[in-house]
């Protein structure tokens, strides 16, 4: 008697499940169906730098859609580099709402007679060479950029002096003096911090000062004492 009853459960069980996955099929085919759940308006929120009427162009294939159907934004991604993420959020019965995620950026840099922008995104944007404060003379390593990266977003004097990227080293030329400074954050940062606070008193002018090496630092200049 115990085994019927398991079986008739057992049974019972499957008739529910299969009534229910019925039921949604039934209901997902209208909703595919209903002409009322066709995407009619796409609104872009959180645009400042991407150009607003190509994301419309972009979108604009939406237009027509099933609002339950597959929304894919990877093609938008990889056609407009200030755009770094993008979140979508249907709002029935025929809206789609698309925020926009914009990179930001992280530097400019100029390379023979062309200048972009880096943005966090990791692209390359073209723009012109007015300000441009960053010559890439010869372009570094990308784990050697990333060190030069971690100065420039934090240091201020860096934000401020005329910089070029070299290969296995860089320089840095602010108030008549020349850092030679590695791509190394940690070396740049304690060396630095040395000549604010001990080198730079012994001297009376500084013409170049080597950063390169870790808690020696070269300089060429007039000591006081001369």
């Amino acid at each position: 008697m115990t085994i019927l009853k398991i079986l008739f459960k057992t049974f019972c069980t499957a008739i529910f499940i299969g009534v229910l996955c019925a039921g949604f099929m039934v209901i997902k085919h209208k909703l595919y169906a209903s002409a009322r759940y066709n995407v009619q308006v796409v609104e872009v929120r959180g645009v400042k730098k991407t150009d607003m009427e190509q994301l419309k162009l972009l979108f604009q294939p939406l237009v027509g859609q099933n609002i339950f159907s597959d929304i894919k934004v990877d093609n938008i991604l990889s056609n407009e580099p200030w755009v770094e993420r993008l979140s979508v959020r249907r709002v029935l019965p025929a809206t789609i709402v698309v925020r926009v995620g914009e990179a930001y950026e992280l530097l400019r840099y100029r390379n023979g007679n062309a200048c972009a922008t880096l943005v966090s995104s990791g692209a390359k944007i073209a723009i012109p060479c007015g300000g441009v404060r960053i010559d890439v003379a010869q372009m570094p390593l990308d784990a050697e950029f990333k060190e030069f990266l971690k100065v420039y977003e934090f240091s201020e004097l860096a934000q401020r002096g005329v910089i070029s990227l070299r290969s296995g080293f860089w320089t840095l030329t602010d108030g008549g003096i020349t850092f030679v400074a590695p791509y190394n954050a940690e070396v740049f940062n304690y060396n630095y911090q040395m000549f604010v606070n001990d080198i730079n008193q012994r001297y009376r002018s500084i013409e170049r000062v080597d950063v390169t090496v870790k808690g020696r630092i070269y300089v060429k200049g007039v000591a006081n004492n001369v």
